[in-house]
């Protein structure tokens, strides 16, 4: 019997020097990879706060890294080319379990679980697709309730360009889909101002970095 609602947290596993490499040279390779192991945590303990929700970790990297055993649910491998064929390929094999499957990575710390139920509700509504875009012009959340393959093929990911290119898509494919808040995403130096909203938790890797000046850079 299938699942009613499904997660999916799509991420790297950390290594020092593969996560998060934009970032280094505001924080350095050592702090980079602690702060993507803290918001990679955090994502899993959102995820936690999902009890109902079939979880599933599509990952790229080891799945024994230490950070990963906190997380309850079932670990595969990302497969594919390009990030849009391994976030297709994850959605559509978990759709085959779940009747609606939402996709988050760990870039986002602004994600929380009122976000995951709003987004469930909109595909329980009736929408083909749900997205939380990302302030930066790309997505940070994206649901489905039917496999949609092409949804994810030839958009250029990693620019401005992301959102507004799916939009013409789902419009070509006539799909219905709803759009939440946008949030910041932890993507470049500029972006760590981000990390100022969440009162201390990151506060020891922004030390000694002037995030003031890297937000008007």
């Amino acid at each position: 019997m299938k699942a009613k609602r499904g997660l999916i947290l799509f991420a790297r596993s950390p290594r020092p020097g593969q996560v998060k490499t934009r970032l280094e040279p505001a924080l350095g390779q050592e702090r980079t990879l602690v702060l993507y192991k803290r918001l990679l945590s955090r994502q899993i303990a959102l995820l936690k706060q999902c009890p109902d929700a079939r979880k599933v970790f599509w990952l790229e990297g080891n799945p024994t890294q230490e950070v990963l055993q906190n997380f309850d649910g079932e670990i595969f491998l990302q497969m594919g080319g390009d990030i849009g064929e391994r976030m297709g390929h994850a959605l559509d094999k978990t759709l085959e379990h779940c009747d609606s499957v939402i996709l988050i990575g760990c870039d986002s710390p602004g994600l929380n679980q009122e976000m995951l139920e709003k987004g469930f509700q909109a595909l329980e509504e009736g929408h083909d697709a749900v997205f939380v875009p990302a302030t930066d012009g790309g997505y940070v959340l994206v649901g489905l309730s039917k496999a949609e393959p092409e949804l994810f093929a030839g958009i250029p990911w990693g620019t401005q360009a992301v959102m507004a290119q799916t939009r013409d898509r789902l419009e070509r494919l006539k799909l219905s889909w709803k759009e939440l808040d946008a949030v910041g995403d932890i993507d470049e130096p500029q972006d760590l101002a981000v990390l100022l909203e969440f009162d201390d938790a990151f506060v020891d890797i922004l030390e000694g970095v002037d995030v003031a000046s890297l937000a008007t850079s």
